[in-house]
């Protein structure tokens, strides 16, 4: 067996728990090198958000994880090379969708088997379990509201107190509590916080986790990394009310429901190789590391 050579690696300003282990990085690199996690003297550091500046000795690659519209864009004279989760046109920089960061409620996990569930037998329609009062939120959640039940878990628009321990914990938690709590449902609203393309974040990957009918607002170009058929996304209708009077039709109707379900998550039945460490890895290559 070949000998994979060594690579130094080391995760700067990343937040306490981060899984330095186990995050598609590491795994990426851990295909053909042998990774050493180090606080000193690394051949290449990874720097969350924007680096104050490249880091002497090695290549600096900023981790831009949030969306572009909020953070920037990549400053080049402070990093050798960018991964973002937006479409981003430079030959130094790699979208990794935001969803395939981790990939998972609890951590890099294998999705390859990932699929709609057989959710017949579930009585409740709809939820939600947003926070933040963000984007298309604002004007289309309380609307569908009106016109079918809504369960809320989050704080924005919150009904229900069904939720209640998925505060049990700080920040986001594993995303455990969320999942067995829209797992009830046949549907969830997963409307990401703005429409930077390629920003499609972990919300919609719940829903299909939890087995839920997912109903989207996000990027138009969310079909480059999740079959179209497979979930309901409002910017295919031309307004609201069509949308909803669609989103209400395929509720009542088990038939209709099942034609989305039966659909794979992913273009062509599997996840998209941009997205896996595959993809990342060649990404690595190419540029020396």
């Amino acid at each position: 067996m070949a000998i994979k050579p060594e690579i130094r690696v080391f995760f700067e300003a990343f937040w306490a728990g981060f899984p330095v282990y186990d995050n598609i990085v590491t795994h990426a690199l851990s295909l053909t090198r042998d990774v050493v996690l180090v606080d000193n003297n690394p051949d290449v550091v990874f720097h969350k958000g924007h680096s104050a500046g490249k880091f002497p000795n090695a290549t600096t690659i900023s981790w831009i994880v949030e969306s572009m519209n909020r953070e920037g864009e990549p400053n080049y004279d402070n990093c050798d090379y960018s991964l973002n989760s937006c479409t981003f046109d430079d030959e130094r920089n790699y979208r990794i969708p935001f969803w395939a960061t981790q990939r998972g409620p609890t951590g890099f996990m294998d999705i390859d088997n990932l699929h709609n569930k057989d959710i017949a037998s579930r009585e409740r329609g709809c939820c939600s379990v947003a926070s933040n009062p963000m984007g298309r939120r604002l004007d289309f959640y309380p609307k569908i509201s009106e016109a079918i039940n809504v369960v809320h878990g989050g704080d924005f628009l919150r009904n229900t107190t069904d939720q209640d321990e998925m505060w049990e914990k700080p920040g986001n938690s594993d995303y455990l509590e969320k999942i067995k709590f829209i797992s009830q449902f046949k549907s969830h609203l997963c409307f990401e916080n703005d429409d930077r393309d390629g920003y499609v974040c972990e919300k919609i990957l719940h829903a299909f986790y939890a087995g839920c009918l997912p109903i989207y607002w996000g990027p138009k170009n969310v079909g480059e990394d999740f079959n179209k058929r497979a979930f309901i996304d409002i910017r295919d209708y031309p307004d609201d009310n069509a949308a909803i009077a669609h989103i209400k039709e395929v509720l009542n109707d088990g038939s209709k429901l099942q034609e989305y379900l039966n659909e794979p998550i992913f273009p062509d039945g599997k996840i998209p190789y941009h997205a896996t460490p595959e993809g990342l890895n060649d990404f690595f290559v190419k540029i020396g590391i």
